[in-house]
């Protein structure tokens, strides 16, 4: 009786350590399942939990703009090196225009004594009109019909018939140089926008100035440097 009984303790022991065996392995299997369920949602959405956990997903897209910002400004270089050649191409055709200004010889249009000069700004007494007046140019004695030539390379840029001035030619050189014949015969010898080299004829001297018809014949003659009226004889040779 004792074996039978030793027997039944010893198989409700091994039913009993078996069970416990069983439901560990049901516990682990639960908290298994219950891991991976867990974890599915942050493997679907990685941005979302780098945006919650340390924002490298913000960095990540910083870092592209960025990226996109440089590749941007990769492209303007190119078009800025390009205008700063153009830049630098125009300003050395404005430095050599100068140039060519500066080195260019101006000569008188008409041989003769110069009667009355420049006045540099100050009033100086008319003897035909009798009042105070700036004498903006140079008057050079010439005989009526004294061919006129033009002082230098230029352009005709205005042909006018003033009442008290008579008939002026102005011819451009370029770089704000501008030459001005006053007085001359109404029959000029050139047109508007014509194309000039030193010594062409443009008119010839007249009796059209009625501002200066006190002085002997001769033609009046003026200079700007850019809108400002100079001294002729300074540039004269």
């Amino acid at each position: 009786m004792k074996n039978v009984n030793n027997d039944g303790a010893k198989t409700s022991r091994k039913g009993f350590y078996i069970a416990i065996i069983f439901g560990l392995i049901a516990v682990i299997i639960t908290t298994v399942i219950a891991i991976s369920r867990t974890t599915e949602p942050m493997k679907q959405s990685p941005n979302l939990n780098a945006n919650v956990s340390d924002g490298s997903a913000v960095k990540t897209n910083d870092q592209k703009q960025n990226v996109k910002k440089e590749d941007s400004n990769a492209s303007k270089k190119p078009a800025s090196a390009v205008e700063d050649k153009e830049n630098e191409k125009s300003k050395k055709k404005e430095k050599s225009a100068n140039n060519k200004v500066t080195k260019c010889k101006f000569f008188m249009p008409v041989k003769g004594e110069i009667i009355q000069e420049f006045s540099k700004g100050e009033l100086v007494k008319s003897e035909t009109m009798g009042d105070w007046r700036t004498h903006d140019g140079v008057d050079i004695a010439a005989k009526q019909s004294t061919p006129v030539k033009v002082a230098a390379d230029g352009t005709v840029c205005d042909i006018t018939n003033d009442n008290m001035w008579g008939t002026c030619i102005v011819v451009d050189h370029g770089s704000g140089m501008k030459s001005y014949y006053y007085g001359l015969n109404e029959k000029i010898q050139v047109k508007l926008d014509q194309q000039l080299k030193s010594g062409d004829v443009i008119g010839s001297v007249g009796t059209s100035n009625q501002l200066e018809n006190a002085l002997p014949e001769h033609l009046h003659f003026g200079m700007k440097k850019d809108d400002v009226w100079v001294n002729p004889m300074d540039y004269l040779k």
